[in-house]
C-alpha cells in the first residue's frame, strides 16, 4: 500500500487500535510482509498537523488438485490423467510435462500420456488471479512382450465333469491367475488341474508386478452316459511290433475315474489286470508272448460322475 501527500509518518498494524507496529521505519510508507492466512492490515498516515487511517484486506484463495488415472500400465500403453480442482471458484489452465510422453497435448484438466518407463508426470495449474498449484503423478510402467503369454490345455473336448490340465507360458513372471477360478485346483499356479462342468473359456493373467497381459483357452464339453456307448474295448489288436494297434487299451477313458480291467484266456486264467486307464495289455503273460486267440475280458468302471458300470466281452489277439 502507498500513501501520497505530505504525510511524514506511517504506522502499520494488524488492528484498528494500532496496538502492534509492524514496520520499523516509520517514514517508509511501504510494508513488506508474508501473511500466514487471511488478514486485514491497518495503516495510519500522519504529519504534525493531522492523521488519517485506512486498511487493506489480504485474502487467501486455497486450492489443491486430486487425480484419477490408471497408475500401472504396460510399456506401449497409455493412461489418461484427470485433475480435479478442489475449489470450484477458481478456473485453472494446465501445463503438463514432460512433452516427450504426452499423447494428447492439452491445457485442460485431462491429458493422455504413454511413458515407456516408470516416471513422474508434472502439472502446473494457473489461474487468472495469480494462484498457482504444482503437483506430480508417478506412473508405473512394466514390460511384457506382445504375444508371449500362451494358455493351453491337455484336452479341448471332454465329458462334463472331466479334469483337464491348464498350461501357462512362459515361466519366470511375478504372478499368474486363472479366471474363472471355479473348479481350478490352484488358480495362482502357472499350470494346474481344472474340473470342467460346462463349456468354459479360461483366461490366464500374467503380471510382472506392474504390467499385466493375458491369453485364453477354450474347453468344450459333451454329455455322456457311463455305459458301453462311451466306454469300450476294441474287438481285436495286433501286438506285432509295427507300432500300430500293438497295445489294448480301454477306450473312452476321459470319463473313467476308476477301473478294473481283467483279461482271461480260454481256460479262465487271468493273463492281465489294469487298474488305470493308462494301463494296456501288450499280449504277453509272465513275459511270454501269447498265441493268437480269442480272450475274454471283464471291465468294471466308476465314471467321473461316480456312477458304475460293468462291461464284459471278448477280444481277438492277432499276430
Amino acid at each position: 500500500a502507498f500513501t501520497n501527500g505530505t504525510a511524514t509518518e506511517f504506522v502499520w498494524s494488524t488492528n484498528i487500535n494500532l496496538t502492534d507496529t509492524l514496520n520499523t521505519n516509520l517514514s517508509d510508507s511501504t510494508l513488506s510482509i508474508t501473511p500466514s492466512g487471511p488478514i486485514t492490515y491497518y495503516v495510519q498516515a500522519s504529519n504534525i498537523g493531522c492523521s488519517i487511517m485506512d486498511s487493506v484486506v489480504v485474502d487467501f484463495i486455497g486450492s489443491s488438485l486430486s487425480f484419477t488415472f490408471q497408475d500401472s500400465i504396460c510399456s506401449g500403453e497409455s493412461t489418461t490423467i484427470t485433475a480435479t480442482n478442489s475449489n470450484p471458484a477458481i478456473s485453472f489452465t494446465y501445463d503438463w510435462n514432460p512433452d516427450s510422453v504426452i499423447v494428447s497435448p492439452s491445457v485442460t484438466n485431462q491429458v493422455t500420456v504413454a511413458p515407456n518407463v516408470t516416471q513422474y508426470i508434472y502439472v502446473t495449474a494457473s489461474s487468472s488471479n495469480g494462484c498457482v498449484v504444482n503437483d506430480s503423478i508417478l506412473v508405473h510402467v512394466g514390460y511384457i512382450p506382445d504375444n508371449v503369454i500362451v494358455a493351453s490345455a491337455s484336452e479341448y473336448l471332454v465329458p462334463e465333469g472331466a479334469t483337464v490340465t491348464l498350461y501357462g507360458q512362459p515361466s519366470g513372471y511375478t504372478s499368474y491367475l486363472w479366471v474363472p477360478p471355479f473348479g481350478v485346483t490352484n488358480p495362482n499356479a502357472i499350470s494346474t488341474d481344472a474340473q470342467v462342468d460346462q463349456e468354459t473359456i479360461y483366461t490366464l493373467y500374467v503380471s510382472d508386478g506392474v504390467c499385466t497381459k493375458s491369453d485364453t483357452v477354450s474347453i468344450k464339453t459333451y454329455t455322456y452316459l457311463c455305459d458301453d456307448q462311451y466306454i469300450f474295448v476294441p474287438n481285436a489288436f495286433s501286438p506285432n511290433g509295427d507300432l500300430e494297434n500293438d497295445v489294448l487299451y480301454v477306450r473312452g477313458g476321459a470319463v473313467v475315474k476308476e477301473m478294473v480291467f481283467r483279461i482271461f484266456d480260454r481256460w479262465g486264467e487271468m493273463v492281465f489286470e489294469g487298474l488305470d486307464r493308462s494301463d494296456g495289455w501288450d499280449g504277453t503273460f509272465r513275459d511270454k508272448k501269447l498265441d493268437p486267440d480269442v480272450y475274454d475280458y471283464y471291465l468294471k468302471v466308476i465314471c467321473i460322475d461316480d456312477t458304475e458300470t460293468i462291461i464284459k466281452g471278448n477280444v481277438t489277439l492277432l499276430r
